[in-house]
């Protein structure tokens, strides 16, 4: 009998265990407060509620934020794709490096020229800049800082 009660409490302990580390899995992006993503955008400046990197189902790697709260609706904000995460310059003007950034209204706008730097990636977190000019003759600019990169 004892040893049955305490293979039922060792399941138990188990079984909070894993339910404890799955809920604490952050799938929607990281909102903790050693990361940030700023960006003006014309004349207008804005800071990111949701901010996240990670690789697409077509292994590009892409660098997000917005002010909406999560990955599937971030809101108003850019959407960086670059060929890779590693440390330098990347022109917008080569594929697959771009912006999209999604306005205000929801409209989607390309980038047409512009850079993006990242000046780190370590410890599976990215910290970057960039400058561009939309496809609709705006200005955007904006940095980025400790962004965790999910797998």
């Amino acid at each position: 009998m004892k040893t049955t009660s305490s293979r039922f409490i060792a399941l138990i302990v188990l079984l909070i265990t894993g339910i404890s580390s799955i809920s604490s899995c952050n799938k929607s992006g990281d909102n903790s407060s050693n990361s940030n993503f700023t960006w003006t955008y014309g004349t207008t400046s804005y800071t990111a509620n949701f901010k996240g990197a990670y690789l697409t189902w077509s292994l590009t790697p892409v660098i997000m934020g917005g002010t909406g709260t999560q990955q599937n609706s971030p809101g108003t904000g850019p959407t960086i794709a670059l060929s890779s995460f590693s440390a330098g310059s990347y022109n917008l003007a080569t594929s697959p490096n771009s912006i999209r950034y999604v306005d205000d209204l929801g409209f989607t706008v390309p980038s047409a020229t512009g850079t993006v730097t990242i000046t780190a990636y370590s410890n599976n977190q990215i910290s970057g800049n960039f400058s561009a000019t939309l496809s609709n003759s705006v200005a955007l600019s904006g940095s980025f800082a400790n962004i965790p990169v999910n797998p």
